[in-house]
């Protein structure tokens, strides 16, 4: 959908798989939103910022240069 006032994000599994980001985008969608930490586990978030810089990283490389 081409609607200057129109977007459709999305969250989900298939957001972290080049396939399923293209997939998103074949139905329409404008934009993917990831997270690195399921937040309903709830407790503290024990990870580095190594790790979490990490996480950033492997989804650049496997994720958004593969969609391009």
């Amino acid at each position: 959908m081409n609607h200057p006032n129109y977007q459709f994000q999305v969250m989900g599994e298939a957001a972290y798989s080049p396939d399923g980001v293209k997939q998103l985008e074949d139905l329409g969608a404008t934009e993917v939103i990831v997270a690195f930490r399921n937040t309903y586990e709830g407790g503290s978030d024990d990870r580095t910022l190594e790790s979490m810089i990490a996480e950033i990283n492997w989804y650049a490389e496997e994720v958004i240069n593969k969609v391009g």
